[in-house]
């Protein structure tokens, strides 16, 4: 069997991290939460539990332990008459996604072998991506001295885009590694989108409130010469894609509010991403010269079980083709930016053997309406 090129040009991911915290709770468990927390009425909770159940999603976490049932004195979430400001919210994420981002960062390291960990820890770029939280000095510089990194490392901060920006990064840490190829770039994403939940009883709220977590994952992104003569797995970047579906700009929205960041996700989103992602699938591919065959795995942002569906209505595949992106849906529900780091992970994981053609379609979806895809493939067996 033919292995895979160990040496082409451009990046590549040499290992994944993710991170999740403490507080894990059933799905049931926040919905409950939710319906006496904010007292709702009848028919409003009959609407939550419906939505809740029929939402693909098995458990989520979240930094805080407001949620349990079992005495644990709430941090964020203490009268429904106080809606938390803002600050509140702030305040709780400047902590919590510094402690996030550095277990994530650890579980990536972990997956650098041994041997080369000291050639592939020499960390000259810093990207960091989120849009639940912002400050300055921010997460750059907190990873920058939690982490003792140099304190000339280049850093980059990605922020406010949504579900997409993890393509935003990877992008830029490829065209970095493409321009020197000594570097490596460290790119952590972080989201506390548990500290946003808001009491409103529309139902695009409810759904909002049903479908977001938090959660922390990091890549370590390098160029070819760097893994040269190593045998560390990797997974190239063969190429990337993106389109924005301005129809569809009202439809996903992310809005700072004195209350907190304020979510819009319109019903019409699934129906949207089905009316294009075919064609974006195409267009992607033919940018590459590769057929829709070409492609072996599947690693779709799991949005919501609806969007889900909608994608595999639309590119015409089976679930079983994107199995993973269920799996971490159902497991730890949208975290936003990290996600598709969990897919990817999880993707990488199960593969105890790859092919030179094993190529990896990865795409996702915020607001714009916006869709990102990249195209990997494994660069050693």
């Amino acid at each position: 069997m033919k292995k895979p090129n160990r040496y082409r040009t451009g990046s590549a991911i040499a290992a994944i991290g993710t991170a999740v915290p403490k507080h894990r709770y059933q799905q049931r468990t926040i919905a409950d939460f939710m319906v006496r927390y904010f007292q709702y009425e009848k028919d409003i909770a009959r609407k939550v539990s419906y939505i809740y159940d029929k939402s693909g999603i098995d458990y989520r976490h979240s930094v805080l332990p407001d949620f349990h049932q079992n005495g644990h004195l709430p941090v964020l979430f203490s009268s429904k008459e106080n809606n938390p400001l803002l600050s509140n919210r702030l305040g709780i994420y400047n902590q919590g996604a510094l402690e996030l981002s550095a277990a994530a960062v650890a579980d990536c390291m972990k997956n650098i072998k041994n041997k080369n960990r000291k050639k592939l820890s020499e960390i000259t770029h810093l990207i960091t991506v989120s849009c639940t939280g912002m400050s300055a000095p921010g997460l750059d510089i907190q990873l920058m001295q939690h982490l003792s990194l140099p304190k000339d490392i280049n850093r980059t901060s990605v922020n406010f885009m949504g579900c997409y920006a993890g393509f935003h990064a990877m992008k830029m840490a490829d065209a970095i590694c493409k321009s020197n190829d000594d570097a490596i770039v460290l790119i952590v994403l972080a989201e506390l989108c548990s500290l946003h939940f808001q009491p409103g009883t529309d139902m695009e709220n409810l759904v909002v409130n049903s479908l977001f977590a938090d959660g922390a994952a990091a890549a370590l992104i390098t160029s070819g010469k760097k893994l040269k003569n190593t045998d560390q797995p990797a997974l190239g970047f063969s190429g990337f894609h993106a389109e924005v579906i301005h129809e569809g700009s009202e439809f996903m929205t992310w809005q700072p509010d004195e209350k907190g960041f304020l979510m819009g996700l319109d019903a019409l989103v699934p129906k949207l991403i089905e009316d294009n992602a075919a064609q974006l699938v195409k267009q992607a591919l033919n940018k590459l010269s590769l057929k829709k065959s070409a492609v072996k795995h599947w690693a779709f942002h799991p949005g919501g079980r609806k969007i889900l569906e909608a994608i595999q209505r639309s590119v015409n595949i089976e679930k079983e083709e994107f199995i993973h992106s269920y799996n971490v849906l159902r497991n730890f529900g949208n975290m936003s930016s990290p996600t598709i780091l969990f897919v990817l992970k999880m993707i990488w994981q199960a593969q105890k053997k790859w092919r030179d053609n094993d190529y990896i379609f990865a795409a996702g979806f915020g607001p714009g309406l916006t869709i990102e895809t990249a195209m990997l493939q494994p660069v050693i067996a």
